[in-house]
């Protein structure tokens, strides 16, 4: 995958959540890891000893206020997840981004009916930026 094309489509897909989300970032890291890192954090904050695809922590003082907050992304997930649906692994990487961003705006998903919601909202912010990878 070719990273500076990746990290530009996070950039874009994030500004367009702050833009249609109404919530702009004030402090706000993506860290890119394998499953290894989310299993790790996934079992220290959640509890969950797995890996996950996609962990957000608000470090806001106020939840109404700018975002602040950090995204782990596991890339080992997002490649997996994007042959399940027959995308690339770099939209499948900037879809796990907004999902985080949208968790840090104050979305969450408790049930199917949730998810769903939230997942349509996410395809809507999407950017990725074609180029050979």
């Amino acid at each position: 995958m070719y990273q500076p094309l990746l990290a530009q489509s996070i950039i874009d897909s994030l500004v367009a959540v702050q833009t249609g989300e109404h919530r702009a970032a004030k402090s706000l890291s993506v860290v890119l890891g394998d499953d290894e890192l989310l299993k790790e954090l996934n079992h220290e904050y959640r509890g969950y000893d797995e890996p996950t695809d996609v962990l957000a922590f608000d470090l806001s003082d106020d939840p109404a206020g700018e975002v602040e907050g950090d995204i782990y992304i596991s890339m080992e997930r997002a490649a997996f997840q994007a042959t399940q649906c027959g995308d690339k692994p770099i939209k499948e990487t900037v879809r796990l981004a907004v999902h985080g961003y949208l968790h840090l705006c104050g979305w969450d998903h408790d049930d199917d009916d949730s998810l769903r919601n939230m997942v349509e909202c996410g395809e809507k912010y999407i950017v990725v930026i074609e180029g050979d990878d």
